[in-house]
């Protein structure tokens, strides 16, 4: 085979797309994945996308099952079984896996020091996001996250309202896909805007929710609320921000260890002050394509 045959051309490509590769280590899975950069192709498609935040956000969760490699397990699952069976923590993962590889860089970033409000630019690297306390655990317990859960209790105990049981979990891959069918693309705008992120608080909560109990008197069958477009309405309309943020909290306390954390150091050159410039990962993704 002679150096400029085709066939040898694209045999070295190959090569050179190994290299690209990136490896993640899911924490709740608790497989390590291998990710390849998306294409032009992959690329384009997602900025045509844009304006249907479902349809964006499901192509994403697409394209990285496509990208990805499963070396630990016996076979590669289905698309359907991927988004069941990988939680939205994992998914965080992968997403920076699939940005470093493609991207690389978020690009030059204009922050501003909490102690002395010196604008500072700085070029932020996607492999400068990862450090030893990204993920701080693993899932620990023997049954899938899918059936584990924990309860928080909002005491109501007027008006006929006794309480209210929250049942909270890790979300699947695909609970986060439906709470985005509920948005429309200005509302994501207005929380990567409003918050730096694409859920508001609100729908933060609808997503780690898997059923809400409502007992509104002792002698009373509790009724209950299971979909996630009834969970999103009634924590919208009737559940206040302070509670929203003491539920969420609670969420917090038993899973945030799994929860991946992007962030990079910076350090004021004018008081040397050191802070972390957080980064959420699908947003940086997203305001790539909004940019555009």
């Amino acid at each position: 085979m002679t150096p400029n045959n085709p066939a040898n051309v694209f045999s070295r490509l190959e090569k050179f797309k190994q290299i690209r590769k990136r490896q993640a280590f899911c924490p709740v899975a608790r497989h390590r994945v291998l990710i390849s950069p998306l294409t032009v192709a992959d690329d384009l498609a997602l900025r045509t996308m844009i304006s249907s935040p479902d349809i964006f956000d499901r192509e994403i969760s697409h394209l990285i099952f496509v990208h990805c490699e499963f070396p630990d397990l016996p076979q590669t699952p289905k698309y359907e079984e991927f988004i069941e069976a990988m939680s939205h923590f994992d998914r965080k993962i992968l997403i920076w896996a699939i940005f470093d590889a493609t991207y690389k860089t978020l690009g030059e970033q204009e922050l501003t020091c909490p102690q002395c409000s010196e604008k500072i630019k700085n070029t932020v690297l996607a492999k400068e996001l990862i450090s030893e306390d990204t993920i701080r655990g693993l899932w620990p317990k023997e049954i899938p996250f899918s059936e584990d859960y924990v309860e928080f209790i909002y005491n109501i105990g007027e008006d006929g309202l006794e309480k209210f049981i929250f049942k909270l979990a890790v979300p699947s891959i695909k609970r986060h896909l439906d709470i985005l069918r509920l948005l429309d693309i200005s509302t994501i705008k207005d929380n990567i805007n409003n918050f730096g992120t694409l859920l508001s608080k609100t729908e933060e909560l609808a997503l780690i929710t898997k059923s809400v109990q409502i007992i509104f008197e002792q002698n009373e069958p509790p009724s209950e609320l299971k979909t996630i477009r009834e969970v999103h309405k009634l924590i919208g309309s009737y559940i206040p921000l302070d509670q929203i943020k003491e539920i969420v909290k609670s969420f917090n306390d038993e899973y945030s260890p799994m929860d991946p954390e992007f962030k990079k150091q910076i350090e004021c050159p004018s008081c040397s002050h050191q802070f972390d410039f957080k980064v959420d990962m699908e947003v940086a993704l997203v305001n790539s394509f909004l940019r555009s």
